[in-house]
Order: structure tokens, then sequence, then C-alpha cells
């Protein structure tokens, strides 16, 4: 447990307002909006829309966010501590208080299915393979992965690494946020020779069952891929993407942060997507539009 003064005290520098007086109160975790942990310290992105929707709504105890985030009788049970930069000040919280060499959320003990096939060369730390798996030559799994049954992963793959996502500070220096979290897998997925599955920051990299990826893809934190999926090689998707079910995604595509994709949809090849998508569309071109209506 940290003691909440002393975070306010590291950050004050930052701070513009605090809701409450923090004497004798303290935080025993950092998590998403909606974490029913106790004692949870969360934050909100300057970027992000309906803001004060977010805050009112969120489960956790204590919040960083901008002065956009008005203290309205719904945040009156929570510490609301307005700041400058709130990803950056999240971040040095999280380097400071949390740092994961004694904060580690994700639990599991490493286990190996039954008639799993795993090459020699390959490095599976503290994972959880599934049944009937074939995982090929020097792939690397990394702590807090979990693989469900009748998945293959091609040689070179590369599962649950750290992300790169930074916030620069006043004095120019990166500070990369922290990656808490884990990758679950599901079942009957490919992963293709040389992909990356970035690990979560506070929330799971999520693939949905039946997904087939093909090589040279990078699936950035957080983001979660439906089921019965079908990326083809070189796909770029960035953080925080969310991809319905059955979807196509043509080779050498871009994804953008943040971007909601429906179900059915087909993506064309070399497509740069920056905006949403809704469920049963095509779209195509860099940046991509809407082609016609599945």
């Amino acid at each position: 447990m940290i003691q909440l003064s002393d975070i306010i005290e590291y950050i004050k520098e930052y701070v513009i307002n605090v809701s409450h007086d923090v004497e004798d109160l303290v935080v025993k975790n950092i998590s998403t909006l909606d974490s029913s942990l106790p004692e949870c310290m969360g934050w909100i992105a300057t970027y992000k829309k309906e803001k004060q929707k977010l805050a009112e709504q969120s489960n956790v105890k204590y919040l960083i966010t901008d002065t956009e985030v008005l203290i309205t009788p719904k945040l009156f049970n929570k510490v609301i501590i307005h700041v400058s930069n709130p990803r950056l000040v999240f971040i040095l919280i999280a380097e400071r208080f949390f740092h994961p060499n004694y904060y580690k959320p994700i639990d599991i003990q490493k286990s190996i299915g039954k008639n799993a096939q795993i090459s020699p060369s390959a490095t599976i730390m503290n994972a959880s393979i599934g049944n009937n798996c074939i995982i090929h030559s020097n792939v690397v799994i990394y702590d807090g992965v979990e693989i469900g049954d009748d998945v293959i992963i091609h040689a070179g793959a590369v599962i649950g690494h750290s992300g790169l996502g930074c916030e620069r500070d006043q004095y120019g220096s990166l500070h990369k946020f922290p990656h808490y979290s884990n990758v679950i897998i599901g079942s009957k997925v490919d992963i293709g020779p040389n992909c990356q599955i970035t690990k979560g920051t506070l929330s799971p990299t999520t693939i949905g069952d039946g997904t087939k990826i093909d090589g040279l893809c990078s699936i950035g934190h957080n983001t979660v891929i439906g089921k019965n999926n079908w990326i083809a090689s070189s796909v770029t998707i960035a953080g925080s993407v969310k991809v319905g079910n059955e979807c196509i995604i043509y080779a050498s595509s871009n994804i953008k942060d943040q971007i909601r994709i429906g179900n059915n949809v087909i993506i064309g090849m070399g497509s740069l997507i920056l905006q949403n998508i809704p469920d049963n569309q095509m779209w195509y071109g860099a940046p991509a539009k809407q082609i016609k209506q599945l």
C-alpha cells in the first residue's frame, strides 16, 4: 500500500488541484477505470471524448485527469487529482511506486497441455499452453501469456513483451507506459512467423478463437481481436484497437491506435485506417474510405 500523500508530493509540479484531503488515504493498485479492485487509481487521457461521463461511471477511487473533468456530486466519493498531463503523471506514478519488480498482477503457473509439440529452440517462460499446441523454432513466449488449445505458433514469433507507448516530460526525456497485463490467445488460432504480439498495459491483449494471423504482423498492447478473423501478412495494428468477428484485413494494412472495427469488415491491401468502421463494410485506400456495403 502506498500513501496517497506521498504520491501527491512526488507529482506536485504537475498538480493543479486535489478534490479531497488526502491524509491517511492509501492506494493499493493502479488499473483501468472499470476495475473493481479496492483503493484503486486510474486515469483519463486528455484526448478522450466524454471525459466527464467516463469519470462519473468509473469504479476507481482515485482519478488522475485534466481540469475539463468537473467535480460534480457524482464524483464526491472519488478523489479527483487534476494535473497538467494525466498520461505522463500516471506513468511517473507507475515508475516510482508500482514498479513491475514487485507489482505483478498477473499470476500464472507455467503449464503445458497434453500433446503439445514445442521446438527445443523455443523459449517458454511462466506461461500457460493449452492442449495440442504446436510451437515452432525460436518462438519466445513471455511471462503471463495464456494460450488455448490447438494453437499453432510459427517460427520466430514473440508474444507477451512490453510495448513502446511513451510520453515525453518537460526535459525531453521519454517515459514508457507501464505494461502490467498479459496476452490471452484463444483456441484454434494460427500465428505466422516473426509476428509480435505485445502484452497489455492495464488490460490484456486478446486474440479470439479461430483467428488466423499471417507472418510479420504486429499487434499492439490492449488490442482486442475477435473470433475467426483473417489477418494477412505485414499488417500493423496499433494499441487499444478493437476488431470484431469474421473480418478480413489484407496484407500491409495499418490500423491507427484506439480504432474500432465492426464485424464482417473487409480492409483492402495496403490500407491506412484512421477512423472507426461499422459492421458489414469494405474499406480501401490510404487513408481508407468505404468502398461498399457488404
